[in-house]
């Protein structure tokens, strides 16, 4: 399972669940200037959560 976020603006996403763990793919950070798209992939449901996710920025299309 996959969640999207779009997020804008100056905040301080924090991604926290008791007894999970986070891991985080590729080396873009969030930026607030700009809108990123935050993907957050479920890797393991079991009693000891995992999740990997992964920030980018978001960009016009005009043709797609």
């Amino acid at each position: 399972q996959v969640v999207d976020l779009i997020l804008s603006g100056n905040h301080t996403p924090t991604l926290a669940m008791s007894g999970a763990t986070f891991y985080k793919t590729g080396s873009t950070d969030y930026d607030g200037s700009t809108t990123n798209l935050i993907q957050i992939l479920v890797a393991d449901d079991s009693a000891s959560e995992i999740f990997y996710y992964s920030v980018a920025p978001v960009t016009s299309d005009t043709t797609p």
